[in-house]
C-alpha cells in the first residue's frame, strides 16, 4: 500500500512537470498570434517611433535623438566582431539606447519594444558599445581635457561668483542673547585657481568568480580584486572631473578595492593637466605662479592642479570650507542625474565582470559621454548660470577623431583573463 501510495505521487508530480515542460505555444507570452517564436519586429528605425514612445524609451524627443544619431556617426550597417553578424546601425543604436535608458532584460525589449529573437540584442548592444567607445574615447577621457583650455577662466568665474555671492551664517551668544551673523568671503579673482570638481562613485556589479573558482579551479581570490569593505560589495569605480556647465571633463576607469587618491594616483591626472597648462601657457599670476585647480574632498592630496579641502582650518579656512562644501555638491547632483537617466546601471546582476568585464566597463565608460549628450540637449542643472554646449558643438561632425588605446587582456595581467582559461 506504501508502496503504491508513493508511485501514485511521483506520478502526479510527473504530470506537473509535464504541463509546466511542455506549456502550450498558443499562450505563451513570447509568441504571437501568427504562431512565430517572437513577436514580429518593430520600432527598427527612429522615424518610426511616436514623440511619448520615444521620449518614454530613450529620454530623448525623435528630433534629438536623430541629432544624437548623427553627430555620434552611427554608420549604416555595424559588425558585431564576436559573432561576425552585421546589422543596421540605426536599429543597433536604438537598441543600445534603450537598454541604457530603460535597464530592462533582453527578453524584455523584444516583447514590448523591438520584437525578434531577443538574443540578437546582445550582438547589437556590443557593436555599439564598442563603437562609440573605440570612436569617442579621447571626449571623455584620455586627452579631453584639451577641449575646454579656452573655458578655463570662464569656468573658474563662474564658481567664484558663486562663493563670493552670498555668505555664511554664524551664530554667537554674548549678553543680549544668540545673533546670527552673514559673513561674506572676499577672495580676489586674479588668484582664484579652482575651475572644476574632482570626485569618485562606484557602480555595483556581480561578485566575480563565485562558481568559476570551484569549477576552474583558481587559485587567487579574483572576488577581492574588485571588492570594497567600505560599501561591502563588488564593483567598478570611476573617477570624474565636473565642470561649471554642469558636463564631465574626463573620467577614468579602475576598481572599487582601490582609494580615491589611489585612482588619482593611476590616472595620472595631475601630470596631464600640469602638461597641457604649461604647454598652453595657462599660469594664474597670484602671489606666485600657479596652475589651476580642481577641487576634492580631503582625502585627496594638495598637488599642483588638485587642492583638497583644509585640514586643521584657521578661522576663515574653515568659512571657505563650509562654502566650498556646498558648491562641491554639483558633482554628487551630477552623479545622481546619471543614475536617474539611466537605469541600467541600478542592476549589478547586469555586470558580470569575470565572463563579460570588458564590455560592462565599456558599458559604464560610455555612459558618461551619453550623459554629456543629454546635457547638450536638456541643459545643465548646475547653480552656476553656465550652459552646456550644443550638441554640434561637443559632438561636431566635421573634428577629426583619434582612436582609443589598443589594451589587450596580456597587457592588463592575468586577472583579466580568467574567462579565457
Amino acid at each position: 500500500i506504501m508502496s503504491k501510495n508513493m508511485l501514485d505521487e511521483g506520478y502526479c508530480y510527473y504530470l506537473e512537470y509535464l504541463s509546466v515542460a511542455y506549456y502550450p505555444t498558443s499562450n505563451r507570452i513570447t509568441r504571437s498570434n501568427e504562431g512565430d517564436r517572437f513577436p514580429p519586429f518593430q520600432n527598427t528605425s527612429i522615424d518610426s517611433l511616436g514623440e511619448n514612445q520615444c521620449r518614454q524609451m530613450t529620454g530623448l524627443s525623435v528630433a534629438q535623438l536623430l541629432l544624437l544619431h548623427k553627430h555620434l556617426r552611427i554608420p549604416l550597417q555595424i559588425r558585431d566582431d564576436v559573432s561576425r553578424r552585421s546589422y543596421s546601425g540605426e536599429e543597433a543604436f536604438l537598441h543600445y539606447v534603450t537598454y541604457n535608458r530603460l535597464g530592462i532584460t533582453k527578453l524584455q525589449l523584444s516583447l514590448y519594444h523591438f520584437g525578434g529573437d531577443p538574443r540578437r540584442f546582445t550582438n547589437t548592444i556590443r557593436a555599439i558599445t564598442n563603437y562609440i567607445y573605440v570612436t569617442f574615447y579621447h571626449k571623455i577621457s584620455g586627452d579631453s581635457m584639451t577641449q575646454w583650455l579656452s573655458s578655463i577662466d570662464t569656468f573658474r568665474e563662474a564658481i567664484w561668483r558663486k562663493i563670493v555671492t552670498g555668505g555664511t551664517i554664524e551664530s554667537s551668544t554674548n549678553n543680549s542673547g544668540d545673533t546670527d551673523t552673514l559673513i561674506h568671503i572676499d577672495i580676489p579673482f586674479n588668484t582664484f585657481r579652482i575651475f572644476g570638481m574632482v570626485d569618485d562613485t562606484g557602480f555595483r556589479t556581480s561578485a566575480p568568480g563565485i562558481e568559476a573558482r570551484r569549477v576552474m579551479g583558481f587559485n587567487d581570490d579574483v572576488q577581492r580584486s574588485f571588492y570594497s569593505g567600505y560599501f561591502a560589495g563588488h564593483g567598478i569605480k570611476i573617477q570624474a572631473v565636473s565642470l561649471p556647465n554642469g558636463m564631465i571633463g574626463s573620467i577614468f576607469v579602475g576598481s572599487w578595492r582601490v582609494s580615491d587618491s589611489g585612482l588619482l594616483n593611476l590616472s595620472g591626472l595631475d601630470t596631464y593637466l600640469s602638461s597641457i597648462f604649461h604647454e598652453n601657457g595657462i599660469i594664474i599670476n597670484g602671489t606666485e605662479l600657479s596652475y589651476p585647480v580642481l577641487y576634492g574632498d580631503g582625502v585627496f592630496p594638495n598637488l599642483p592642479t588638485i587642492l583638497p579641502r583644509y585640514n586643521n582650518p584657521s578661522l576663515n579656512e574653515r568659512r571657505i570650507n563650509t562654502r566650498l562644501a556646498n558648491v562641491r555638491q554639483n558633482i554628487e547632483h551630477i552623479f545622481g542625474l546619471h543614475r536617474n537617466v539611466f537605469a541600467l546601471f541600478k542592476r549589478p546582476e547586469r555586470f558580470q565582470l569575470l565572463h563579460q568585464g570588458k564590455e560592462a566597463v565599456r558599458l559604464i565608460f560610455n555612459s558618461f559621454l551619453l550623459l554629456n549628450c543629454y546635457t547638450c540637449f536638456n541643459e545643465s542643472t548646475c547653480p552656476f548660470l553656465l550652459r552646456p554646449p550644443q550638441i554640434h558643438e561637443y559632438l561636431p561632425l566635421e573634428e577629426p577623431l583619434a582612436e582609443a588605446p589598443n589594451v589587450e587582456d596580456s597587457d592588463l595581467g592575468e586577472v583579466y583573463t580568467y574567462s579565457r582559461r
